[in-house]
């Protein structure tokens, strides 16, 4: 089970990669007759004396860079359409054959598929059921939390200082101090199995 879906893949990605490979063919056999077109126009240029020698030189310079990538495009196209053959076990011809765009557009070719600007996951939370939802996941934690809070001791210290007396004018001297000191502790005693 796991080789042939290893297989499937293999195929898969070969099958691409071939694709890949159709297209850089294509684009590079335009470019190279583009730059022709360009080199030809600076020779003619240069010849009626208004180019000069350093564009000639520059356009014949890209042109023979670019003519120098098209042999290993093709190399590798070779080796992964042996690879594609190896791998389905015949000469697949008419999925080899089938691949070669050369006289199509480049609008020929299918784009990449655009990805939506929100995600899956942000249209979910979008929801009005997702929203209640964790709306009351959120108040039921909340609660948790007050109830786990019940389970500990709850101390509480006080304190008071101040003035007292019977008598308004020993109100506010030594004497009259007065402080008072108190303290609670309060915590389940039975739970009562809960």
């Amino acid at each position: 089970m796991q080789v042939s879906i290893a297989r499937q893949s293999n195929v898969t990605i070969s099958y691409f990669n071939l694709l890949v490979l159709d297209k850089q063919i294509y684009l590079t056999e335009k470019l190279i007759e583009a730059q022709t077109e360009i080199y030809k126009l600076n020779q003619k240029l240069y010849n009626l004396g208004v180019g000069d020698l350093i564009s000639v030189s520059e356009a014949a310079s890209e042109l023979a860079l670019t003519k120098l990538s098209l042999p290993p495009l093709k190399q590798q196209r070779h080796e992964q359409e042996t690879t594609l053959k190896i791998l389905v076990g015949r000469i697949p011809e008419n999925i080899v054959n089938g691949l070669i765009y050369r006289n199509k557009p480049i609008d020929y070719f299918p784009a990449l598929p655009v990805l939506p600007q929100i995600l899956p996951s942000e249209l979910l939370e979008q929801r009005p059921d997702i929203k209640a939802a964790e709306q009351n996941l959120l108040a039921a934690d909340v609660n948790l939390k007050t109830i786990k809070a019940t389970y500990f001791p709850q101390i509480s210290l006080t304190g008071l200082l101040g003035f007292g007396s019977n008598k308004l004018n020993t109100l506010f001297t030594n004497s009259a101090e007065t402080w008072q000191v108190g303290g609670n502790i309060a915590g389940p005693i039975f739970d009562f199995g809960k």
